[in-house]
């Protein structure tokens, strides 16, 4: 079970990289009008839009934030999120900094597990939900992400997608999805596939919300995760005990059993196993038949040929190497 905390600089997704550079360029000439003694710096790419404009005077905030909010609605029509905030941080004081963010509304569509999981940590939050349902709210409806611009959002549910990964634990509320309409995304503040965090923008009827006991459902998660850690360890070592008996096989070259042992580990696994090891192997022992029989299940790769071709070489057995050999042909 994982622990799922905020990041403290989080990659945000703009699809459209090109779009984004446009407005930043509106808004630095627009800048420019007003002031000639800023310095900007910006990082755009596939994931992340930020805009810094440095050396701002107290008296000239009032026309950048005029500017700013200006764009704010007009990028919204665009489907991306404005924000912007000064940056206290700024290791000169008397040299204002302020910070321009750029993001996507919409990131990826998610298929939601069964249940997904919503965690907050405000007991008078819970009983609201569980009488109204889950309402969309805005980013600075937020107790907590309300003061940082980065992490702004439009009025939105967030949830876990499965039960792998906690929240800030709090109090769990168990989401069942099944026969919602919902649509549900990639949370926009964290890269795409890189986490568990998923929204959706539409409500959530108190009929689909159970209120967990936060302790019991810990507890749950936990002795499940160590019955799937024990399954994975009993896996892993049935896998290991095939590839030595296949070590095996390979040098008495008898098909039969081969075949067997190679369904054997991908009933294990749940894959097929990989068979350019074993075939190097062949290679080297010089068994015909197994060889015959690898190379007619692998897609060999003009590099790797080669490589096969010089392997084959380090056995006794002529008819081997010039079988290989002949596969370049």
């Amino acid at each position: 079970m994982k622990y799922l905390k905020p990041f403290s600089k989080i990659n945000e997704l703009i699809k459209n990289t090109t779009l984004a550079k446009f407005y930043t360029d509106k808004i630095k000439n627009e800048v420019l009008d007003f002031t000639q003694t800023v310095k900007f710096g910006y990082k755009l790419n596939e994931i992340n839009s930020m805009l810094s404009i440095s050396n701002l005077q107290e008296h000239e905030i009032v026309n950048l934030v005029k500017i700013l909010d200006k764009y704010k609605k007009i990028t919204q029509k665009e489907d991306i999120i404005l924000s912007h905030q000064r940056n206290d941080s700024c290791s000169i004081p008397e040299r204002i900094q302020w910070v321009i963010f750029m993001k996507g509304k919409y990131t990826r569509r998610v298929k939601p597990e069964k249940y997904v999981y919503h965690y907050t940590l405000d007991e008078n939050v819970v009983k609201d939900i569980l009488k109204n349902g889950l309402i969309p709210k805005k980013h600075e409806q937020s107790k907590f992400w309300s003061k940082s611009a980065s992490l702004e959002y439009p009025a939105a549910i967030f949830a876990v997608n499965g039960d792998e990964v906690v929240w800030n634990a709090g109090h769990i509320l168990k989401i069942d999805t099944e026969g919602l309409s919902n649509k549900w995304w990639e949370d926009l503040n964290f890269a795409v596939g890189a986490s568990p965090a998923i929204m959706t923008f539409d409500p959530i009827p108190p009929d689909h919300i159970e209120l967990l006991d936060t302790d019991s459902e810990l507890k749950r998660r936990k002795s499940q995760k160590i019955k799937s850690d024990e399954i994975s360890k009993l896996k892993s070592e049935k896998k290991s005990l095939i590839r030595k008996e296949l070590a095996e096989i390979i040098k008495s070259d008898k098909i039969d059993q081969l075949e067997d042992k190679l369904k054997q580990y991908a009933e294990v696994s749940g894959e097929d196993m990989d068979l350019e090891p074993l075939l190097m192997k062949s290679a080297r022992i010089g068994n015909l038949e197994t060889i015959k029989y690898l190379v007619s299940k692998v897609e060999l790769r003009p590099t790797y040929l080669e490589f096969l071709i010089k392997k084959s070489g380090e056995n006794p057995n002529p008819d081997v190497s010039e079988y290989i050999r002949n596969l370049k042909k």
